[in-house]
């Protein structure tokens, strides 16, 4: 219950919380009350909290709490209280938590505690106690695990009253001017306390925190801008339990920085964490090397320096030289860290959030670091490297490492000259640029390797095979599809979601026998046959898809929108062809049999000829009775000939139909009006003419005019649905003498009877009167209607 961290403990307790979200090593020693009993927080209700703090209070009486008999909880920090009733608490006998900080107490008796028997946190500092002589009353509140207090003096007896309580934090604000007297903290029963110094130096505080290493094994100093000396505990023959120190919010120079990591370690100290850390450096001649002691964990997180221009060479060795197997180092101005001289003991680095480039790990002539003989954990994450084969080659001696994290740089790959450590088997590189080029540079030894938040569009075919992955991590990246288990066929975790997986396909399983567990949620699916298909080899093959169903919803089609995979459903017949033309064919070959047994039956053929027949019988009559009808026709036919075959025309062709005066026939020379042009000569005449005789010969062949006039007279032939050409053939003409671009002469000639020109005189008579009988029409008839 976060609002009850920001009324009881408000400043301090911020500074703790981000300490705490630093990783499972960076947590603040009075944050210990706050983990073992959040269950107590998250079950307070909200009549069971009072919180009155910055209301400019000044008196307080117990008639404000005579009906609040449930509360937990009260805070009336901040305001101006000097003085409280013995009998102020009387109807809240179940309250945990007060928090009177920050007001105008003189008395630190505080006889109000008789009746607070649950009590387990009081805050009373920042008051105007001169003396920190706690009362009789503190006897009673048994339960009590969290108390703070702020004082100028000390002195033997003032906690006597306490000492039969176990405390699991306390908490003590030191005031200007401090005096202390040895041993007064010997009644204080805990392993964790809390110092905080105001922000300038305090003296004689040496004795005082000797006594302090001696009561606890947990320590954390606040705001401290003076030089810690444990000098004195360290002379004393007493053994010390010290396990971990905490230093926050510190402002010394780097000398003094220097000595309390040096006293730590003689004092036998495991874990020292330093946050927020302002280093003085007054010039090179105070960076000096020191003599550490082996201890356990050293971090520092959040440093910084006041100068910037000094010879940096001597502090990275300092450091790197330092004998503490887990050494965390991160958001500091270190631009460059050197190669140990020596076998180093370090097991833990972290150097993350820094500015090192790929120069990290190197010295004069020295490219590939061979002094991290015990080195199994290097976190660089947050740096400025850039190129991923040379943190390989940086690296290659490692021979302990087995996990690197080089996460949140701007790492590239282009070379295939990757040199990894065989040991390393947990790789992050997340949050990079890299490509699917990186697949190039990978250490073939990797179980676990994390490549989201990159630029990855596929995994390329002819990388190494990673036979030894366990899981890989491509999140958010840029592919397409599910990439196949043919390069680590032995992935059990397979993570893919926020990619651009539209319809994944669902071979890869075949490649991928062993994966357990694939996420490709949150991208965009399109649901169609294929998604479908995927989902079906899903469940038969028992893969878990990781946040199923609620991060699985459709993209396309728009009518699909946001529905979740899990209510997508479509119909087997939809995305089977084979069953679809099985749906559709058999129903209508049965039709088409059964229909066919049926004709045969009952005749049907035969009667279909006939109707056939009937059709076409009637449909001829009807278009004579229509050209006949036609008011419009002037001539019984127009001839169209070669101008070479005239004489033929003038001598035989027009005297036999002419001669008895009932045919009137149209030809060019003669019926073609002056001022038309050919065209439109020939279109009338086609036009007014009941047939269309041509004179076919090699003559009528060659001439570009006559098939101008087939051409206008087929066309009437279609249009009106008759029977107007006719074909007389002079001489026979091969099929081969006619040029493709004359392919309708060529199409009517073997499709259409022709009238051959008899060479026999004896057969001239029945020629003419079959031609006669063709043309034939009663034009004063139709021009009489």
């Amino acid at each position: 219950m976060n609002i009850i961290l920001i009324l009881l403990w408000s400043t301090v307790f911020c500074d703790a919380n981000r300490l705490s979200l630093k990783g499972e090593e960076q947590f603040p020693i009075y944050l210990f009350w706050n983990s073992q009993n959040s269950v107590v927080e998250n079950t307070l209700l909200p009549n069971e909290i009072l919180d009155m703090s910055f209301q400019n209070i000044s008196n307080l009486n117990s008639t404000y709490f005579a009906e609040m008999t449930d509360l937990k909880l009260i805070n009336v920090s901040f305001n101006n209280i000097e003085e409280l009733e013995d009998g102020l608490f009387k109807t809240t006998r179940k309250l945990k938590y007060l928090d009177l900080s920050h007001n105008e107490l003189h008395n630190v008796s505080c006889e109000f505690l008789v009746c607070l028997p649950e009590l387990e946190y009081l805050d009373i500092s920042s008051n105007k106690f001169m003396a920190l002589n706690l009362g009789s009353a503190f006897k009673s509140v048994v339960n009590l695990k969290f108390l703070r207090v702020s004082a100028e003096k000390l002195q033997r007896n003032y906690l006597k009253n306490i000492a039969g309580i176990r405390l699991n934090i306390f908490f003590i604000e030191i005031m200007k001017p401090w005096s202390y007297e040895k041993n007064s903290l010997d009644w204080i029963n805990t392993n964790t306390v809390v110092i905080e110094f105001p922000n300038d130096n305090v003296n004689k505080v040496d004795a005082f925190l000797s006594d302090v290493l001696e009561i606890s094994t947990n320590i954390e100093i606040i705001g401290s801008a003076c030089c810690l000396d444990f000098s004195n505990a360290s002379s004393n023959s007493v053994s010390f339990n010290l396990t971990n120190m905490y230093l926050t919010n510190f402002q010394i120079s780097l000398v003094c920085f220097l000595k309390a990591v040096k006293m730590f370690s003689e004092l036998k100290g495991q874990k020292l964490q330093v946050y927020n850390l302002t280093v003085h450096i007054m010039n090179d001649e105070l960076i000096i090397p020191e003599v550490f002691l082996p201890f356990e964990a050293l971090s520092v997180q959040v440093a910084k320096t006041d100068v910037l221009s000094f010879t940096a060479s001597n502090l990275y060795n300092n450091i790197i030289n330092m004998k503490i197997k887990n050494m965390k180092i991160s958001e500091t101005p270190l631009f460059y860290i050197t190669c140990p001289r020596t076998d180093s003991i370090h097991e833990v680095l972290d150097f993350s959030d820094n500015f090192f480039s790929d120069e990290i790990f190197s010295s004069p002539g020295i490219t590939a670091c061979k002094t991290f003989p015990l080195l199994h954990t290097l976190i660089l994450k947050g740096n400025k490297l850039m190129h991923l084969d040379t943190l390989s080659v940086r690296t290659q001696h490692m021979k302990a490492l087995t996990e690197l994290d080089a996460s949140f740089n701007m790492l590239t790959s282009e070379s295939r000259n990757c040199y990894w450590p065989l040991s390393l088997s947990k790789l992050n590189l997340s949050f990079n640029t890299l490509d699917s080029y990186v697949f190039h540079c990978i250490p073939i030894m990797v179980q676990i390797l994390d490549l989201q938040y990159n630029q990855i569009t596929s995994i390329p075919q002819d990388m190494v095979s990673l036979n030894a992955l366990k899981e890989i991590i491509l999140s958010s990246n840029r592919l397409f599809n599910i990439p196949d288990c043919k390069n680590f066929h032995f992935v059990e975790l397979l993570f893919l979601s926020s990619n651009v997986i539209k319809t994944p396909s669902a071979d890869f399983l075949d490649s991928c026998q062993i994966l357990k567990h694939l996420d490709i949620s949150r991208n965009p699916f399109i649901c169609d046959c294929s998604l479908r298909h995927f989902l079906q080899n899903r469940d038969k093959s028992k893969l878990a898809l990781l946040g199923w169903p609620n991060l699985y919803s459709c993209s396309e089609p728009e009518a699909l929108n946001g529905t979740l995979l899990e209510d997508f459903h479509m119909f087997e017949i939809s995305c089977n062809l084979a069953l679809l033309l099985a749906a559709i064919l058999i129903p209508l070959i049965v039709i088409v049999i059964s229909i066919a047994v049926l004709c045969k039956h009952f005749d049907a053929p035969w009667y279909l000829r006939m109707m056939w027949q009937w059709t076409q019988t009637k449909q001829r009559a009807k278009t004579k009775q229509l050209l006949e009808t036609r008011r419009d026709l002037a001539y019984n036919a127009f001839v169209s000939y070669s101008q070479d075959d005239s004489s033929w025309v003038k001598e035989y062709l027009l005297p036999n139909l002419e001669e008895m005066g009932t045919l009137k026939i149209c030809y060019h020379e003669r019926n073609f009006i002056a001022g038309k042009s050919i065209i439109e000569n020939i279109i009338t005449c086609i036009e007014k003419s009941y047939k269309s005789i041509f004179v076919l010969s090699t003559n009528f062949i060659s001439s570009e005019w006559c098939h101008y006039e087939l051409y206008f007279a087929q066309h009437q032939l279609l249009s009106e649905n008759t029977e107007n050409l006719i074909l007389i053939l002079l001489e026979p003409i091969p099929h081969y003498m006619i040029p493709s671009k004359y392919y309708k002469l060529k199409d009517l000639m073997s499709r259409k009877t022709y009238m051959e020109w008899p060479k026999d005189k004896n057969k001239h008579k029945l020629f003419w009167a079959s031609l006669r009988s063709a043309i034939h029409i009663n034009l004063s008839e139709l021009a009489a209607r």
